[in-house]
């Protein structure tokens, strides 16, 4: 049995018993043509036809990108409320500390670790804007 978060960056049991990180960043920064290691910001997520389609802005070492998500099936969010920094928005930049970004066609769900939210998600397909 997994004890509670200490912090959102304490990757224990994240959001599964016996989750083990999985550093899929560099499928980002790769498409965008930026080096790996550089830190993934999320600013906004758009949620299209009811969360059928998920639309994250976000980004990398100063170039905007979109990571959009199409038909999503199964969305399950964990918000780490105890996390709001006094004189913020509510809903502040979220950098990813972890990303599984799964298998396409609902065959392994994305999972994203950031400083203020976890996230699973069940898609069709992802791909890359900027």
């Amino acid at each position: 049995m997994c004890r509670p978060y200490a912090s959102a960056r304490n990757l224990c049991c994240f959001l599964s018993v016996g989750y083990h990180p999985v550093m899929d960043q560099s499928r980002i920064t790769d498409s965008l043509g930026l080096p790996p290691g550089s830190a993934i910001t999320l600013t906004a997520v758009r949620p299209v036809l009811w969360g059928q389609d998920l639309i994250f802005d976000g980004m990398c070492a100063g170039v905007a990108f979109q990571l959009v998500l199409t038909d999503c099936r199964d969305i399950r969010w964990q918000l780490y409320a105890h996390t709001q920094v006094e004189g913020r928005p509510a809903f502040p930049p979220a950098t990813i500390v972890n990303l599984s970004l799964g298998k396409d066609q609902h065959r392994s769900a994305l999972r994203m670790l950031t400083d203020y939210f976890g996230l699973t998600i069940s898609y069709g397909r992802w791909r890359i804007e900027s």
